[in-house]
């Protein structure tokens, strides 16, 4: 009996899930080739590069959060609008409660529900990243993802050319062109939006609709429309763009799509605004008439906004006209606004155009190939290293990566590891009013208002020492001089320019200068050493700048004044502005005797063209004026300066007139 069970059975039984298991090692070793195969060198070396992209500026963006250079608008409201809707109170904000004191550049005051997002814009997308808060994510997370969503529009930038042009190095040239512009870097650096999520999607609709896959295509349309309103309106551009390169029925469809969701989402806005529409005020000088229209499009900035449109892929789109023809409604909307942050294309304005250029580029490739010329395929490599170099060109003029113009990454510091540490200690269920670069370190709660405007704030956190926006120094001196002297506040901390206030009714009033002296370390104390501004702002200014001395001393006998020196150094935080790099003119000066009452002092710079910039309205003369000084004291006032056309500074001392 024991005889049959030994070796048979076994062998019978193991021969079949021998060959299944081989089968599919040999099916998925094929597999593997299939796909190593199928994807060109040219398109490996396009997602690589989207990789390391994404890694770069997430980095930067996260780097520039931490180090305090986001903003209430907008990663401030986004980031409580998600946390709202989360807990139930859809697209409610309450940052614009209040706002109409002190926001010249909306018409908030017009606007009839100011404490709902759709108010202002429409942009169901943001539904689909509640998960992220679900699971425990912040606005870090949402900086990351809008770095890697952005960088995907690489791989239909590459497939779009190497479909019309023939030539997988056509293709990478196009997806390189699409990461290295200005317009898409800027971006990623501007707190979040998700308008800057639609871009990859709205160039993924186009190459959809040029593969014939119609339902894709409209699919993805329909994704990029629920980003927010003038990303609806860019769906209709794009509607045009594809009928214009013959897919008629797929480019009718996406316009459809593209007018729907226009009327829709302003519908929307005008029902939560009342009709009234918050951003009027950027285009109401064109009531002018033509000239206006003419002079605004004559602005400096606008034509740097044109520069870096055209090194984009617009000049090489030139060579189909009828195609750059889509894009000109959304390059106009920034070119004719008040805002020099549109006028110039900077932030994420310019973000909806880059995939239209990006794409004109790509057809004009196509035409080159369809030549009858005995090599078409050479005008089509002419062209694609023409449209890399330029993008080369543009991000060394404009770009924020390595190498670029305005790479200037934010350093995070002890200051900033203070202010996220104050902010820990104001409760979640507590509503708090903040200046504008501590709101996203507080907007994870159902009451959060911009400083100036307090309302029924049980906190008050501000940050003296950063930029005052959207009011001014003084303005944040004499609002906190008002509320401290009314008392019903107490001190709950108070260091380095950070101030937190809780609500305390029966609180004695306090003056400013009985805060505690640590609070005035931001210009009392030695400044952390910072990176000097030499190093690569001579790429940016004249060499008159650099070689004026920065160190020399200057007594002002009048006043007991002496000005030891200055250096120029990088900004830590908010290190890009609209007219490029940041730095910070860092001057110390010394008492060398009783200071006279209401010594003020002012730094005059020097840009190129002859202008001027005066400042003497510094956080350092209002909470630490001259006049407090002790005799040998060493105090440091810091003047933020742009670094793009300075030649010169200057320092004087002003006493008022008996």
């Amino acid at each position: 009996m024991s005889t049959l069970s030994i070796a048979p059975p076994i062998t019978v039984t193991d021969e079949p899930g021998l060959a299944i298991r081989t089968a599919r090692m040999q099916a998925s070793s094929g597999i593997v080739k299939r796909l190593l195969t199928a994807i060109h060198p040219a398109g490996v070396l396009v997602i690589l590069a989207g990789l390391a992209w994404a890694a770069l500026f997430g980095n930067l963006a996260v780097l520039r959060h931490i180090g305090g250079g986001t903003n209430a608008q907008d990663l401030g409201f986004t980031d409580q609008v998600l946390w709202n809707s989360l807990h139930g109170d859809w697209f409610r904000m309450s940052l614009y409660l209040g706002a109409a004191d002190w926001n010249t550049e909306m018409a908030v005051a017009a606007v009839a529900q100011p404490d709902s997002l759709l108010a202002f814009h429409f942009e169901p997308m943001l539904a689909l990243l509640l998960p992220i808060y679900a699971l425990g994510g912040d606005a870090r997370h949402l900086l990351v993802l809008q770095a890697l969503v952005f960088a995907l529009g690489a791989i239909p930038a590459y497939r779009l050319a190497a479909r019309w042009s023939g030539s997988q190095w056509a293709g990478a040239a196009t997806g390189a062109t699409y990461l290295l512009s200005p317009l898409g870097q800027s971006a990623m650096l501007s707190d979040f939006h998700t308008t800057a999520l639609a871009a990859p999607v709205l160039l993924l609709a186009i190459e959809r609709a040029a593969a014939q896959r119609t339902l894709q295509a409209l699919g993805a349309a329909l994704l990029a429309v629920t980003a927010r309103e003038d990303a609806a309106v860019a769906v209709g551009a794009v509607g045009l763009f594809v009928l214009l390169t013959g897919a008629r029925r797929t480019g009718a469809a996406l316009v459809v799509i593209g007018g729907i969701g226009s009327v829709l989402s302003f519908g929307v806005i005008g029902w939560y605004g009342g009709g009234a529409w918050a951003f009027a005020p950027r285009y109401a000088g064109l009531q002018e008439g033509l000239h206006a229209v003419a002079d605004a499009l004559a602005r400096p900035e606008v034509l740097e906004f044109a520069g870096a449109l055209l090194l984009s892929g617009g000049l090489l789109g030139m060579l189909a006209p009828l195609l750059v023809l889509p894009l000109v409604p959304l390059a106009g909307l920034n070119a004719l606004s008040a805002s020099p942050w549109m006028a110039t294309g900077r932030a994420h304005y310019s973000v909806l155009v880059l995939p239209l250029a990006i794409a004109a580029a790509a057809f004009a490739l196509g035409r080159l190939a369809e030549l009858r010329a005995p090599r078409p395929q050479r005008a089509v490599r002419g062209a694609a290293l023409a449209l890399f170099a330029g993008a080369i060109g543009a991000h060394l003029w404009a770009g924020l990566g390595p190498l670029g113009a305005n790479f200037a990454p934010s350093a995070p510091n002890e200051h900033s590891a203070q202010a996220e540490l104050i902010a820990t200690r104001i409760p979640t269920e507590a509503s708090v009013t903040a200046s504008s670069n501590l709101v996203p370190r507080v907007s994870r709660r159902q009451s959060v208002y911009l400083f100036p405007a307090v309302g029924t704030a049980d906190y008050v956190f501000v940050d003296v020492a950063a930029n005052a926006a959207p009011t001014s120094p003084g303005d944040v001196f004499l609002r906190l001089q008002e509320l401290l002297a009314a008392g019903g506040w107490h001190v709950q901390a108070a260091d380095d320019g950070l101030l937190l206030l809780a609500r305390r009714p029966g609180a004695p009033p306090i003056r400013p200068s009985d805060l505690p002296f640590r609070f005035f370390s931001f210009a009392r104390r030695a400044p952390e050493p910072a990176t000097p501004a030499e190093g690569f702002s001579g790429l940016l200014m004249p060499a008159a700048a650099l070689s004026q001395p920065l160190h020399g001393g200057r007594a002002f006998s009048d006043t007991n004044l002496e000005l030891l020196g200055a250096e120029l150094v990088t900004a830590t935080d908010d290190t890009v502005a609209v007219d490029g790099v940041r730095g910070v003119l860092r001057t110390s000066w010394r008492a060398t005797g009783p200071v006279p009452s209401g010594a003020w002092l002012e730094i005059t710079t020097s840009l190129v063209g002859s202008r001027e910039y005066r400042a003497s309205d510094l956080a350092a003369n209002w909470w630490y004026p001259p006049g407090r000084w002790s005799p040998g004291e060493v105090v440091h006032l810091d003047v933020v300066v742009p670094l793009r056309g300075l030649t010169g500074w200057s320092a004087r001392v002003r006493v008022p007139e008996e």
